[in-house]
């Protein structure tokens, strides 16, 4: 999508803001790396989904932050959009390769959480994804 010095700015920006707020996370750390792990096993792109923010998201998506690892709960980042209703973030995931099958600490899949939750946008979009790569 972007250039690559354009791409490690974007997420440059996104680890540095992160830093700056201070996270329980990533306490007396700071953040250079868009995988870098924080105390619960989280990484910025989890924080990222657990905000709802879409730009930073795309920021740590497009430098190279892993979509499928797995943070607290072995939840994924997928895990997280998913059960928060976050249509947008799931679909950035998805083309980033986000793994609709990967199962969390309770054997709950990515699927299941938006049934749950009764994501039914989300639902769907995960249900398609899963057929186009059986």
């Amino acid at each position: 999508m972007f250039s690559k010095d354009r791409t490690q700015s974007a997420a440059a920006k996104v680890l540095k803001k992160y830093t700056n707020d201070h996270l329980p996370e990533f306490l007396d750390r700071t953040l250079e790396d868009v995988n870098q792990v924080g105390i619960t096993g989280h990484r910025p792109i989890h924080i990222a989904c657990h905000r709802g923010n879409l730009d930073d998201v795309v920021a740590l998506a497009e430098a190279g932050a892993d979509g499928n690892v797995a943070g607290d709960l072995v939840y994924s980042p997928l895990h997280v959009a998913a059960s928060r209703g976050q249509y947008e973030i799931a679909k950035v995931l998805l083309s980033k390769g986000a793994d609709v099958t990967a199962k969390n600490e309770f054997e709950q899949t990515p699927i299941d959480l938006a049934r749950l939750m009764s994501q039914d946008r989300i639902l769907q979009m995960l249900e398609s994804a899963r057929k186009v790569r059986s």
